[in-house]
């Protein structure tokens, strides 16, 4: 599935029941930046802190 969605330029993140990130397409890794990442196989938001 994921191959498929690549070949349509969408992106896709594959995550397993406990939330690992078991695939991830090309489309998806450009999405990634230092607020949204993975980190040991986990899928990372930064917080933002607003006061």
């Amino acid at each position: 599935m994921i191959g498929t969605l690549g070949l349509l330029k969408r992106p896709a993140i594959v995550v397993d029941r406990h939330g690992i990130v078991l695939d991830v397409n090309d489309d998806a890794l450009k999405l990634f930046d230092d607020d949204l990442s993975i980190k040991g196989k986990r899928l990372f938001a930064a917080g933002t802190n607003r006061e």
